[in-house]
């Protein structure tokens, strides 16, 4: 998906909410108070909500929370437009204007809305194409990477987190974290190849807990914008093998497998072995 993608579904959903306008009108103009009409609208907007929310579900496990985001404006851009619109054929049915502050006001929450869409797809975008991540021409991925590789691959999986959240993952569980899992794609990554062969229950990576749930108010910018973020580590090599791993004091606990250095991994994406 790019830029040119995601600004034509925001421009359909903004087409597809003046037909919901249009619609709840008809219905609102023809039908009076507690009849069909309303009993319509408000069945459509469950259909929506279920579609568009509860479809998005099962997603988030792959994509992350911000795709139940984006389905709860699309649904709230087309339910609004709906009750606008019933509201509207009901003043003009009264012998009043459906022109008023409120319809107005409804177009304008439309049209911020998704422009928050259009935003934060763009975002979601320009993070892929910044880490190098297009979809396209891809092999399957490699069961077995390098040390530096699998701290290369964590690395995406953060900084789709901080896009999403603006703030750095808590430490407790991280590894089974619903945000950064789904985006590893291959469990054989989070094992530190020099001790694990991918399938057992050592790990060997550590993740920064001086960081662990910090907001970085970074504003949709990506986590290697952050402050001193190639002097900041943020996951490395560590004794402790256990899953989920978090220290705070790295230089305390490297394990020097690599001809006696440590790979760590900095919060501008770049892997050193120190």
């Amino acid at each position: 998906m790019n830029q040119q993608t995601i600004s034509l579904v925001v421009l359909l959903v903004g087409f597809f909410s003046l037909d919901a306008f249009i619609l709840g009108y008809v219905l609102g103009k023809r039908t009076p108070e507690g009849s069909i009409g309303d009993k319509l609208v408000i069945a459509a907007c469950v259909m929506l909500t279920l579609l568009f929310v509860g479809g998005t579900l099962p997603l988030m496990s792959k994509i992350g929370s911000v795709v139940v985001v984006l389905g709860m404006v699309f649904d709230a851009c087309l339910c609004i437009g709906l009750l606008s619109g019933l509201s509207g054929g009901r003043r003009q049915r009264g012998g009043g204007t459906v022109w008023n502050p409120v319809t107005f006001g409804t177009f304008v929450l439309i049209a911020l809305l998704l422009a928050f869409v259009r935003s934060k797809g763009i975002s979601f975008v320009n993070t892929a194409n910044k880490l190098g991540i297009d979809g396209k021409g891809k092999d399957e991925p490699k069961e077995n990477q390098t040390c530096e590789e699998n701290l290369k691959s964590l690395y995406t999986a953060f900084s789709f987190y901080v896009q999403d959240w603006d703030a750095l993952p808590p430490a407790k569980g991280w590894m089974d974290n619903t945000e950064i899992k789904p985006k590893v794609t291959k469990d054989t990554w989070f094992h530190c190849p020099t001790i694990s062969d991918g399938k057992d229950d050592k790990y060997g990576y550590g993740y920064n807990a001086t960081l662990a749930g910090k907001p970085l108010k970074l504003g949709g910018q990506a986590l290697r914008e952050m402050p001193n973020a190639a002097k900041t580590p943020l996951i490395y090599e560590v004794r402790d093998t256990a899953k989920s791993a978090s220290v705070e004091k790295p230089d305390a606990n490297q394990p020097r497998r690599h001809a006696g250095k440590t790979f760590v991994l900095y919060c501008d994406g770049s892997v050193k072995a120190e």
